[in-house]
């Protein structure tokens, strides 16, 4: 029945489809099959069940075999997702393996014009670390692209080389010196950036004329400075985690933000510049909760605008 529709109503129903489920389809016509190797959306889901090399091995090559039999045919949305960690994956060699495999795909989602590309393998532990391929950043056809996984560098692409990139999310990853900067420079169109336990840079400055969503979820608490400036952003969303019973300086300037604080037990000098936004009951109570998280302090600084702040009911 699904051979007899429209070919983009077909491929519609199909986008649903986990991979082994898409093969399955191929196997039971040639329509089906032709329609089974052009689909444009892919979704590469590690079975829950597998559990033994063979079984990874065979998974892995069938990919390699439909990859190569669907040639050029135009790729929108390919995604790879692994939930969970195969019970095998004790072994580095193994995992390291997995990386070797996973390139490849890459790089021919590349080469069929990828518009959307998510990758989540958080959950394969690989030897080392993973170093991102730079090439995905500087894919013309590329909108959407997101990444979580632990022990990932990415590199930052030359300042040289525009992005048409849309929509950038990361999660941990490590960051490579100038990314920002290469943010700011070179994603002329970029509209959304969600930034979740991302590492290196301890100083970030953005910014963008394009930027119209920016969220930040930080556990680091080597961050040092943050900036960002765009005419066209309409929401912020931030989090700021700091454990550091042991601080001897904090100072906190800006517009309050989400903030999860340990206790500050032995500072020696702080200085609390800040003030509510627009949403001025909330913001209040996140000053008090920054003040409140100062257990003692030696020298304490401030600002005129911290003391005329309302205390909140429940403070």
């Amino acid at each position: 029945m699904i051979s007899n529709l429209p070919e983009g109503v077909a491929h519609k129903i199909l986008s649903l489809l986990t991979f082994k489920d898409l093969a399955r389809f191929g196997s039971l016509s040639k329509t089906c099959r032709a329609l089974y190797l052009s689909t444009p959306r892919l979704n590469f889901i590690l079975p829950e069940h597998t559990s033994t090399r063979n079984e990874w091995s065979r998974f892995f090559s069938s990919v390699d075999r439909f990859l190569s039999l669907r040639g050029y045919n135009k790729i929108i949305h390919f995604r790879i997702h692994w939930s969970h960690r195969p019970l095998f994956c004790a072994n580095p060699c193994v995992c390291d393996a997995v990386r070797i495999r996973i390139l490849p795909w890459l790089s021919n989602a590349l080469r069929c014009k990828v518009e959307e590309l998510y990758i989540d393998i958080s959950k394969v532990y690989f030897e080392g670390t993973f170093k991102f391929p730079t090439s995905i950043f500087l894919c013309r056809s590329l909108r959407t692209l997101s990444v979580s996984k632990g022990y990932v560098t990415i590199k930052t692409p030359p300042l040289a080389c525009s992005s048409n990139l849309q929509c950038l999310k990361l999660a941990h990853v490590t960051l490579d010196q100038g990314f920002y900067k290469w943010i700011s420079s070179s994603c002329q169109c970029i509209q959304v950036l969600h930034l979740q336990n991302v590492h290196g840079e301890m100083d970030i400055t953005i910014e963008s004329a394009s930027l119209k969503s920016f969220s930040i979820d930080t556990g680091n608490s080597n961050l040092r400075h943050f900036q960002i400036s765009g005419e066209k952003l309409e929401d912020i969303h931030m989090s700021l985690k700091i454990f550091a019973p042991n601080l001897k300086i904090l100072e906190m300037i800006g517009y309050p933000i989400s903030n999860q604080l340990g206790r500050f037990l032995h500072l020696e000098k702080a200085d609390i510049w800040m003030w509510p936004g627009v949403d001025e009951g909330d913001d209040s109570s996140k000053v008090f909760d920054v003040l409140r998280s100062i257990h003692r302090v030696k020298a304490l600084t401030l600002h005129y605008e911290t003391i005329m702040v309302k205390k909140p009911l429940f403070a």
